[in-house]
């Protein structure tokens, strides 16, 4: 450069990046762009399963290893790359956050239980309002909308639902069974249950989401309100539930509500702002078809009938005996489970709508009735359910095979020898959800084996693929001339059937599906309450009859 030549001194990162070769260039450009390594640490931090400390952890061992990615680095800085943990927290939120257009939630005022005063206090609890959020992904993330809720697919749902002549099909949905706006209408479910907290507590929490969406459950849930049951009063949830029924009336409507949940005139606001104008610019409305969640959320939460009650379902007129031991009408106990000696009357949507049973406000919204709760699959047959209890009674027979004489082999001894039997299988069938280990106490009391009921205590995905393999283990061994043997195989394979014909069909199915599930859960319950008939006759307590079997009549 000549002598004299004035030019701007380059400092810092300038200098570096007019040393760099091409090939370093080429290097920076692809860093840019998204980076899946960032993109799955935030997942996991989003649903609890990372902490904003390992995060921020993980982001720097990446740096350190070499990649050199924009957004590792800023998930590194939180915290001081580690010199401050306890703002990782607060950092990351500020750095994902800032510029998220999601609507704030609603705090509702609630009276709730301290558990440092051991007394009652007045608190806020957040709730994020469905038709709010609904309307806000539309208009700042359509794509997000569209895979959340599929309006591609809704007309396809509907069309489908009117040529099953469903009855749920009421007004103001549809109107002589033909659905108002199908390709407007997006179905949803509303869950409420209880989830792991702490050692000491769970939480009620209520979330909601589109029946037609396929992702994972943790990605396609939308949480409106989560509260500590040791933090809950009776009357806690009283206000929550009037605006969490106000907000799905206005999903049902496709319009912002002008009023709150009590006809007052609303608050200065979003709410007020919008009030009156469509929820979309494309109309979009919700439509709520299936109320999810187990027994004791529908006894407990939405006050339905108590499993321990007479009167314990909401579908039927079943009843159960007295605390006197007053028998029920002929025909009307919940223990029946074959179809020709039931007499039950069922109940249906229209009559759901006319005569309300139970007073909670979820059902104060139109066309919402107890005909939309349905019974949970994974209940009902896995966790604790009618193959719970069926695996559970075929091992304990197994094991206990001698009795009621002294047994010729230890039962702990038989049941490791079919576990290992059953390991086999799980490598043949390519299982992959396998019980880790199998003990007398995951089916009975060792010490008391014959004093209750057996049940086999897992997971219910462990359940539903260890019966299969139960089915090829107890082929080999239960003897072929024996009645009552070929009774439980044929149970057993009645229900491994019927679980395999659910999981194959479609979302409507053909009526040589409908017929055929049919025809194999008669099967199974008509070979489950022989067997239940012949431990009674023998002093055994095995293929118990709950509550849950009856739930599972489809």
């Amino acid at each position: 450069m000549a002598s004299g030549s004035r030019c701007k001194r380059q400092r810092g990162w300038e200098l570096e990046v007019a040393k760099s070769t091409p090939c370093q260039k080429e290097e920076e450009q692809k860093e840019e762009g998204s980076n899946p390594l960032c993109q799955r640490l935030l997942q996991l931090w989003s649903q609890g399963r990372l902490s904003a400390t390992q995060v921020a952890e993980l982001a720097h061992l990446a740096m350190l290893s070499g990649c050199q990615h924009k957004d590792l680095l800023d998930l590194a800085k939180c915290g001081s790359f580690g010199s401050n943990v306890g703002n990782c927290h607060r950092d990351m939120t500020t750095l994902c956050c800032k510029n998220m257009k999601l609507p704030e939630p609603k705090n509702v005022n609630v009276p709730m239980f301290d558990l440092k005063t051991q007394k009652e206090i007045t608190g806020e609890a957040a709730v994020l309002l469905p038709h709010l959020l609904f309307s806000n992904l539309h208009e700042n993330y359509p794509e997000e909308f569209d895979r959340l809720f599929c309006p591609q697919d809704s007309s396809a749902f509907w069309h489908g639902v009117e040529g099953a002549k469903d009855p749920r099909l009421v007004e103001p949905l549809a109107k002589s069974g033909k659905v108002l706006s199908p390709a407007k209408t997006i179905p949803i479910y509303i869950h409420g249950d209880g989830c792991e907290f702490h050692s000491r507590d769970s939480l009620m929490t209520w979330s909601w989401g589109c029946l037609l969406c396929k992702d994972k459950a943790l990605q396609s849930h939308l949480l409106i309100c989560a509260m500590p049951k040791s933090c809950s009063l009776p009357t806690t949830w009283q206000n929550i539930d009037m605006w969490l029924a106000w907000s799905l009336t206005a999903l049902t409507k496709g319009i912002h509500p002008t009023k709150d949940p009590w006809n007052n005139p609303l608050p200065e606001g979003v709410l007020k702002d919008m009030a009156g104008k469509p929820l979309t610019k494309g109309n979009h409305r919700c439509a709520v078809w299936a109320i999810q969640g187990d027994q004791e959320f529908y006894s407990n939460v939405l006050k339905l009938g108590h499993w321990s009650s007479k009167h314990p379902c909401h579908e039927c007129d079943c009843q159960k005996a007295t605390f006197k031991k007053t028998p029920c009408p002929l025909g009307k106990s919940w223990k029946i489970i074959k179809q020709e000696e039931q007499q039950f009357e069922y109940i249906s949507p229209q009559q759901a709508l006319l005569v309300k049973r139970s007073n909670h406000p979820l059902f104060s919204i139109p066309g919402v009735s107890t005909s939309l709760v349905r019974g949970d699959a994974l209940h009902i047959l896995y966790s604790r359910g009618v193959g719970a209890h069926l695996a559970g009674s075929l091992l304990h027979y197994i094991c206990y095979f001698d009795w009621p004489k002294r047994q010729a082999v230890n039962p702990s001894k038989r049941l490791q020898l079919i576990f290992e039997k059953i390991k086999e299988q799980y490598t043949l069938m390519q299982v992959s959800s396998r019980l880790n280990n199998l003990r007398l106490s995951m089916i009975t009391d060792p010490d008391k084996p014959h004093k209750g009921y057996p049940v086999l205590e897992a997971k219910a995905a462990e359940v539903k693929h260890f019966l299969p393999c139960l089915q090829r283990i107890l082929a080999d061994v239960l003897d072929d001339d024996d009645p009552v043997h070929v009774q439980m195989m044929d149970c057993l394979t009645a229900f491994n059937e019927l679980v395999a014909l659910f999981d194959s069909i479609g979302a409507f199915p053909t009526p040589g599906e409908f017929d055929r599930a049919e025809n194999l859960a008669k099967r199974f319950f008509d070979q489950y309450s022989g067997l239940h008939d012949w431990a009674l006759t023998k002093g055994r307590k095995l293929f118990n009859k709950t509550f849950k079997t009856q739930r599972s009549v489809p």
